[in-house]
């Protein structure tokens, strides 16, 4: 389990926790938003993963929130954190 500690303690951050049966795809739903594509193979989590995801809202050109590198620059109006709890179901 790790806790990026770079991230912008001053950006509203939410818990959110993925729970549900073996193999649906929570897993490959965090790594879909993180890395913009998804596992091609199953690999089971094994006890808890914690996943700092933080989505830029500032942008109203844009269609679709854009997912942020936890490198790039932040401003907390502009941001939302989520750690994202991937647990065994």
């Amino acid at each position: 389990m790790s806790i990026n500690p770079s991230i912008n303690m001053s950006i509203p951050t939410y818990k959110v926790a993925l729970l549900g049966p073996s193999e649906i795809g929570k897993t490959k739903w965090v790594y879909s938003l993180l890395q913009g594509n998804t596992l091609n193979k199953y690999i089971p989590t094994i006890g808890v993963e914690v996943h700092p995801i933080t989505i830029d809202v500032g942008d109203e050109r844009e269609a679709m929130p854009r997912v942020r590198s936890d490198s790039e620059a932040l401003k907390s109006d502009e941001h939302i954190c989520f750690n994202v709890w991937d647990m065994v179901a």
